[in-house]
């Protein structure tokens, strides 16, 4: 299943009785897409063909800017949800009003599957705003790791947006939408557009996101990728979100034998079977699964990007209750693996994923600005 829906209590029935929200095909049809329930769909919603995510700083020292913003991506969020119209023009030069298309360099792009997720990141409360009281205690800035070519320009951000589906064109043009609306309110800090590999691949041949729980609905997640209210009331059904902009030196991966990328990784590259423990010892898996069902909980969302032949990586993307227990454990195990002679972090952040939307006149940040 590519596609699922959850629709909870009123927020549900409210979503379900007025349409907002689209319903998939395929694989998941019936399956209503919605901004409506306790989390975001993108935390919880199998991977997409595509996405694009960008961060953005807000203009200013208002708190009232920042719920201007808020609104504004609300709104965007419906319309890529499909619950509220957008009037592309036709091939006739007439007004589409299918809530489904996305208008791309003149052209109208169907595309039913878009998830629309909203972040904040810890620069949204320093001083500007008056919010430094309401920051989650582990939304903090992403340290920089050993290794790690961190380019400032490409990193943190007070807002991320991630807009994924399966048309790349209805992805972009989301996020130009979004882009318009907030001219006068923020500025694009960073982007990056990324797509799923042939089976899940990434770049280095070998299947992303194994050892991912399989996720039907939210509540199959149980409470790990979910923060709950002992820190922050207001954060309560958000994830923190770990964004890792990963370039691989994909000439001396290829120059290197199947079996020395297999080492490396700690598993079969065609089927993704794990080493044996005491093969994998010093391998990515294996330090970061040191036993079988022992290791780091995370829900990993990662896509491909490529810029040419000499630019080309991964957006690693990982939801998690709690950075300390999910993506900071991990770098301590993963510290000194000989994946990091193939691979250089140039960007990203540390970002809290805000809860869903409770009702139809909710907005994203609601609770924290209440």
């Amino acid at each position: 299943m590519t596609r699922r829906s959850f629709l909870t209590g009123t927020a549900g029935v409210v979503a379900a009785s007025v349409g907002l929200g689209h319903t998939a095909t395929g694989a998941s049809c019936g399956m209503v897409i919605s901004p409506f329930g306790r989390h975001q769909t993108s935390v919880w919603a199998a991977g997409s063909a595509h996405s694009v995510v960008a961060a953005f700083d807000l203009f200013g020292r208002d708190q009232a800017n920042v719920e201007v913003v808020m609104k504004a991506l609300t709104h965007q969020a419906q319309i890529a949800f499909g619950s509220l119209a957008i009037r592309p023009i036709d091939r006739l030069g007439q007004p589409s009003q299918s809530s489904l298309e996305t208008l791309v360099g003149g052209a109208a792009v169907a595309d039913s599957s878009l998830v629309f997720a909203v972040g904040v990141g810890a620069s949204l409360f320093d001083s500007r705003f008056g919010l430094g009281a309401l920051r989650p205690s582990e939304l903090v800035p992403m340290p920089v790791f050993p290794h790690d070519q961190l380019e400032p320009k490409m990193c943190h951000g007070d807002v991320v947006v991630q807009v994924s589906g399966d048309n790349e064109s209805a992805c972009i043009a989301t996020l130009r939408r979004v882009a318009a609306d907030l001219q006068a309110s923020a500025e694009l800090r960073w982007s990056m557009s990324g797509f799923a590999g042939t089976e899940a691949r990434n770049l280095m041949g070998f299947s992303e996101g194994q050892g991912n729980p399989a996720v039907a609905l939210p509540d199959d997640l149980n409470s790990f990728p979910w923060v709950d209210a002992s820190d922050q009331v207001w954060a309560a059904g958000g994830s923190y979100l770990a964004v890792r902009l990963i370039k691989i030196n994909t000439t001396a991966w290829d120059r290197t034998p199947l079996s020395g990328q297999e080492s490396v990784i700690g598993r079969r590259k065609i089927s993704g079977s794990r080493f044996a423990n005491e093969l994998s010892v010093g391998s990515h898996v294996g330090r970061l699964h040191p036993r079988d069902g022992d290791g780091v909980d995370m829900v990993r969302r990662s896509y491909n990007y490529a810029n040419g032949m000499g630019d080309q990586g991964l957006i690693f993307m990982a939801h998690q209750r709690s950075f300390r227990d999910g993506f900071l454990r991990a770098q301590e195990h993963l510290a000194g693996e000989r994946l990091h002679d193939y691979t250089t972090t140039f960007g990203g952040g540390f970002f809290l994923t805000l809860p869903g939307l409770s009702s139809v006149d909710d907005w994203y940040g609601s609770a924290l600005l209440s």
